[in-house]
């Protein structure tokens, strides 16, 4: 018989195990046949914070190991095989560090890192009192007092410092888990398996710090390390499309949030790559809410940029930029003197919806006649394809249209994402993707020249529901809206489906989800740069028939779409205020508002001196 305190947990067990059988009768003959998860949960022992309550999901979908504040040692065997077994037997995906407010661990070191005794040098240092020195909570939590004294939050109060060691610590698992031996291999041998890190809070039931670019920026700096043969990354180029809200993109008023993101990016692309190499900005641009920020290593390609040029067009109504793209261009020279090669980034925006594809393809042709660069005489004549390397970013918007008779038209998001879970069934769905079929079209004129890679080995990037990792919305068909596109000099015209460009990686990022959008990220070695004695620098080589030209009125088209944007942006911003934060409430309390005053003025009131005994 069970012990009298747990009687009632075996109470529950039966209840539970009953309810699942009336539910799905299969489910405990399914689940004995094995596991195949494709998250391994690395969190706090803290009762609080159960993995798969908190996640509401059955059991079989999460692999777990949980410990004191959510460590990751490297010396630790007990977790370094847990995810040796989970990466390689189970083959997980996402390994996902999980710390947690009110963390009684991360509290316990705080208060060690303030005390008088507090030896930073000591191999093992107290924490808790009253245990032997060496005790084994002791030698489990010294680094995390070690890394809290090195945040120096002495003066800070504990309800202020808790939170930011629970979040640094977070980070220095994330660190130390990227330097595992078992992921160096994985991405060695390029598996994709990614590395996250969440914060829950207690108080809320959910994460209540909002999630940074430690999720998707720092996996992929990783990753780039062991793909490119331990060298790492020349160029990042991290472009937005939905920068912020639209109504302050079309004010004007992007200025403190892009050199708030640039300064987080590039704390992130310097704390994640290899030998932490130091890296500057080659330039940034916004036009509403599309956004391009370019940076180089320092020890190469940032030294030597040279002939930094940024553009920008809207592609919206009246040229206006809640559509359209930006583009950065710079020329790095030869190593040996010689003029050098030119490098042209750009990020777009193209209309929404599937029956829009003539609007996207017009966006493009706008965005090639008006997205211009000086010329060698000064003027804005050079357009994007007028580059030696040219990368496209962006939310082109083509989607998978699904023909009347196709099993999966009408499905539901669940079935969708079970089917998108196969890579043979994605590549299937990718004949419906309308971006490729534009592409694979010999008479379009859409998109010449550009290559990609094969984007059908990640999951669709729309729609997801918010907060979900792997949930789609019942209101789209899954598609694979956001893409990166690219081409170099040396590509053959006559070979429009290979690249001298490797593309090393191209994947989504399942573990974002305060968009609908999954953010998609490609890492693209070049070839070496090819001697050139001419005194220009290479350019694409185009087919025959197609020859990009600016539009003669590129300028006129460009500020109208500008003057556009101020004025209905300041509108629906003084709307958005009047409305409490919603535009549409706004215009009611404005018309509202219009017609009392009208009403007001028709009854013969007026406040001045002498009438109807007012004054």
């Amino acid at each position: 018989m069970p012990h009298a305190d747990l009687a009632h947990f075996f109470s529950l067990n039966s209840e539970w195990a009953k309810r699942v059988r009336s539910q799905e009768p299969e489910f405990f003959a399914k689940s004995a046949t094995g596991q195949a998860p494709k998250l391994l949960w690395i969190g706090c022992a803290d009762s609080r914070v159960p993995e798969s309550v908190v996640t509401a999901v059955r059991p079989g979908e999460i692999f777990v190991h949980r410990n004191i504040a959510n460590q990751f040692h490297l010396e630790d065997n007990s977790v370094q095989s847990v995810l040796t077994y989970a990466v390689n037997a189970l083959g997980v995906e996402h390994v996902v560090v999980v710390g947690h407010s009110e963390c009684g661990g991360a509290a316990a070191c705080f208060g060690a890192a303030n005390s008088a005794h507090f030896n930073p040098s000591a191999q093992v240092c107290t924490i808790v009192p009253g245990l032997e020195p060496d005790a084994p909570l002791n030698q489990w939590l010294t680094p995390l007092t070690k890394l809290v004294a090195a945040l120096k939050l002495s003066s800070v109060p504990k309800a202020e410092a808790l939170p930011l060691i629970v979040e640094e610590n977070v980070r220095r698992q994330v660190q130390n888990l990227c330097m595992a031996q078992t992921i160096v291999d994985a991405w060695t041998d390029n598996k994709k398996v990614w590395v996250h890190g969440w914060v829950y809070d207690l108080a809320k039931g959910d994460n209540g710090v909002p999630q940074d670019l430690v999720d998707w920026l720092s996996p992929t700096l990783q990753v780039s390390t062991f793909l490119s043969h331990q060298r790492p990354a020349d160029i990042v180029a991290v472009a937005f499309q939905e920068l912020l809200p639209l109504h302050l993109g079309l004010s004007g008023l992007s200025t403190k949030v892009i050199n708030n993101r640039n300064a987080h990016i590039l704390e992130q692309i310097e704390a994640n790559s290899l030998n932490k190499e130091r890296y500057a900005l080659i330039s940034k641009v916004v036009n509403g809410g599309v956004a391009l920020l370019v940076y180089a290593r320092d020890a190469g390609v940032a030294r030597t940029a040279c002939d930094v040029h940024t553009s920008w067009t809207g592609s919206g109504p009246g040229y206006m930029a809640n559509k359209g793209a930006v583009g950065v261009r710079f020329r790095v020279p030869g190593e040996d003197g010689s003029v050098g090669e030119v490098f042209t980034f750009v990020c777009a925006h193209l209309t929404a919806h599937a029956e829009n594809i003539s609007s996207r393809i017009a966006d493009w042709h706008h965005i090639v006649g008006t997205l211009l660069f000086p010329a060698n005489d000064g003027k804005l004549t050079s357009t994007l394809y007028d580059t030696s390397h040219l990368f496209l970013h962006g939310d082109l918007n083509f989607r998978v249209v699904l023909p009347p008779e196709h099993p999966l038209k009408g499905a539901t998001s669940s079935v969708l994402g079970q089917t998108l879970s196969s890579e043979t069934s994605r590549e299937e769905l990718k004949e419906y993707d309308q971006l490729l079929l534009e592409r694979r079209n010999p008479a379009s004129r859409a998109f010449i020249g550009l290559r990609e890679g094969e984007f059908w080995r990640f999951k669709c990037s729309y729609k997801y529901s918010i907060g979900e990792v792997d949930k789609y919305s019942e209101k789209r068909t899954p598609s694979w809206t956001d893409r990166i596109l690219y081409t170099t000099y040396t590509d053959s015209s006559d070979s429009p489906n290979e690249s001298a460009i490797k593309n090393l990686l191209y994947t989504s990022v399942p573990g974002y989800t305060t968009s609908d959008h999954k953010p998609v990220v490609s890492l693209l070695l070049l070839p070496a740069p090819s001697s050139n004695p001419s005194p220009d620098p290479p350019t694409l080589r185009l087919p025959p028939h197609y020859t990009p030209a600016p539009s003669r009125h590129a300028t006129l088209k460009r500020y109208t779409g500008r003057i556009l944007d101020r004025v209905v942006g300041r509108v629906w911003w003084l709307l958005t205020l009047l409305g409490a934060g919603s535009a549409v409430i706004g215009l009611f309390n404005f018309v509202v508002g219009l017609g009392a005053w009208g009403w007001w003025a028709r009854s013969g009131y007026n406040f001045t001196r002498g009438e109807n005994g007012a004054v």
